[in-house]
């Protein structure tokens, strides 16, 4: 999944764009592992 995000935020040039999806692999993430 870090490696997706990665190639995610490299692909989008907006760090806004880019930090919200991480917020959302994240909490996708979170869930999962509860």
């Amino acid at each position: 999944m870090s490696r997706t995000a990665l190639a995610a935020v490299n692909q989008m040039p907006t760090g806004a764009n880019a930090h919200r999806l991480i917020v959302v692999i994240w909490s996708t993430t979170k869930s999962t592992a509860r």
